[in-house]
């Protein structure tokens, strides 16, 4: 009986150690001694009300991540000049702070450090205060951002002149600009042990088949990797056969050609901190698609890929005939053709 009520205890003890304590000193020691310990990018400000009550605040926030300018704006001036209700308290605390201090259409509540400390490291400030066991999660994202400019690797004589970022809210926005219908979904995950990185699934409800969405979403779901860097990690581990030398995954990195998959009934991935999004499937006739033929007139579109067509048959045919002919059946090349291949081969190292 002793073991039992021993081992109960120590759960619960283990259970408790991720939760916020309604003593504002413990919870800034803690994040300073545990996860967020020798990380000299971290900084806590200090935050006192007016009023009768005055309540003592921190603001936690990262270095290079969370815009200076709207912390101070938004976060620490107006809690300075607020005067906290006596009667409130515990969650009170922070409904008031969202409800009439805090000016931001981006904020959520957690009583996890784990949680607070991966949000301040994304750049979202964390506003603790004293007697509430509860963090208020304010977005102030403030590093520097590369404007959207045309694509180097897919440029087009016709066509939008817009490419892909390294910011995925900027990157989805493109898409949505292009396709502005409320049956365009985003499905937002995070992937990677360490790098926790943000992606984003975007189809169109009705035109893409919900067994490809679940399919999709499933395969991501059970990516066990420590960080994902580009969309190629991606890539490689949801892909259908990973030895087969013909892709089943597309990339680009311009939106209209994205908006023109998910118009097809595809699923598109876009990953935070690269310009590269995934269509999937990949079809193996896409390979003789230009960007160009979305825009061009229909007869002449087709035309130009027929003769690619017949260009790649030329291309994998020619060679193998070739050899064939001068290895085996010498007999059937012309006089002429068969002393001018001499003559060219003669001169050949």
């Amino acid at each position: 009986m002793f073991f039992w009520k021993r081992l109960k205890n120590k759960k619960a003890t283990k259970r408790d150690l991720d939760h916020l304590s309604t003593s504002l000193e413990t919870n800034v020691e803690w994040l300073k001694s545990n996860i967020l310990a020798r990380d000299e990018t971290i900084n806590y400000r200090s935050i006192r009300t007016r009023g009768p009550k005055p309540r003592d605040c921190v603001l936690v926030y990262a270095d290079n991540m969370a815009k200076r300018e709207f912390l101070s704006e938004f976060i620490v001036e107006p809690v300075m000049a607020s005067s906290f209700p006596k009667e409130l308290d515990g969650h009170e605390l922070l409904d008031f702070l969202m409800e009439a201090v805090i000016s931001s259409d981006s904020m959520d509540t957690s009583s996890s450090y784990k949680q607070l400390a991966e949000a301040v490291v994304r750049g979202v400030g964390v506003v603790l205060v004293e007697g509430c066991n509860v963090g208020l999660m304010v977005e102030a994202q403030g590093w520097e951002r590369r404007s959207v400019s045309e694509p180097q690797s897919e440029i087009v004589v016709r066509g939008p002149r817009q490419g892909f970022t390294e910011d995925l809210g900027v990157n989805v926005s493109l898409v949505r600009r292009t396709i502005a219908t409320p049956k365009l979904k985003t499905r937002h995950m995070y992937v990677g042990l360490q790098t926790e990185t943000k992606i984003a699934i975007m189809y169109l409800e009705s035109i893409a088949s919900q067994d490809l969405v679940d399919e999709v979403t499933q395969r991501i779901e059970r990516i066990e990797i420590d960080g994902i860097l580009e969309s190629g990690y991606i890539e490689e581990l949801i892909q259908d056969s990973p030895l087969s030398p013909f892709p089943t995954i597309g990339f680009t990195e311009r939106p209209d050609k994205v908006a023109a998959k998910l118009l097809e009934g595809r699923v598109a991935v876009l990953v935070d901190g690269t310009p590269f999004a995934l269509t999937m499937p990949f079809l193996f006739v896409e390979a003789f698609q230009a960007n160009e033929d979305y825009y061009r007139h229909w007869m002449l579109a087709s035309f130009h890929r027929i003769i690619r067509y017949i260009a790649f048959f030329l291309t994998t045919s020619t060679p193998g005939l070739y050899l064939a002919l001068v290895s085996h059946h010498p007999q059937l090349i012309p006089m002429n053709l068969a002393v001018s291949i001499a003559a060219a081969r003669k001169s050949v190292p």
